[in-house]
């Protein structure tokens, strides 16, 4: 995008509308309802993140009956998408990790 004269208007415009979007949220009647979701959940934040500060990520975990959290020192809001592969790894042996926790086998189904 650097260069095009519509870039800067557009990535305003995105910003923008992330940040209307944002501010519409819920997030007390979010977290009155976290401790209902019994189903497996990771969150990984990054302890750079400008954004979402660690210690309101701790507080939703804590609330999380099979909450994980993962901290990613240095990373950002986008720690998953400063590093995909670490992350893609994180994903895959969480999900088999509930596979087992459930009697399942990870492997099936593989071909």
């Amino acid at each position: 995008l650097a260069g095009a004269p519509w870039a800067a208007h557009w990535l305003h415009l995105q910003g923008a509308g992330a940040l209307a979007m944002m501010a519409a949220w819920d997030l007390e009647g979010l977290a009155a309802r976290l401790p209902g979701i019994g189903t497996p959940v990771l969150l990984v934040h990054g302890s750079a993140d400008p954004a979402v500060p660690l210690a309101s990520v701790r507080a939703a975990a804590r609330l999380l009956p099979a909450g994980e959290l993962e901290i990613w020192p240095g990373l950002g809001h986008l720690a998953h998408e400063e590093q995909p592969h670490r992350a893609a790894a994180l994903i895959v042996a969480f999900a088999a990790r509930q596979a087992i926790r459930a009697g399942h086998d990870a492997g099936a189904g593989e071909r």
